[in-house]
């Protein structure tokens, strides 16, 4: 049951990232030292994004069993695969609403 809402918490985390990227993006700096903040602010919300992309990948195979065989792998890939296509969709609508 905790491994549902640690997977919870990190699809929540993500998408919060994803949002502050894309409202990142449509700000236009004026000065130096704000681009400088803002790529900073970027260069963090990415690393988050990456780290909640592995944290889910490795939460969804602890709830499915752990099993180090090639199902295990197979599982894996599947949550990789639906968390990134789960946020560049997410990306996709929160950028259409904002443009």
């Amino acid at each position: 049951m905790i491994q549902v809402l640690l997977i919870t918490a990190g699809f929540l985390i993500l998408l919060f990232a994803v949002r502050k990227i894309v409202t990142g993006e449509k700000s236009n700096p004026k000065t130096i030292l704000a681009e400088a903040k803002q790529i900073g602010r970027s260069l963090l919300l990415g690393i988050v994004t990456v780290l909640s992309l592995l944290f889910i990948t490795y939460e969804v195979w602890i709830l499915a069993g752990s099993s180090e065989d090639w199902d295990g792998v197979y599982i894996s890939v599947a949550a990789v695969i639906g968390t990134v296509l789960l946020s560049f969709g997410y990306y996709h609508r929160v950028k259409s609403k904002y443009s």
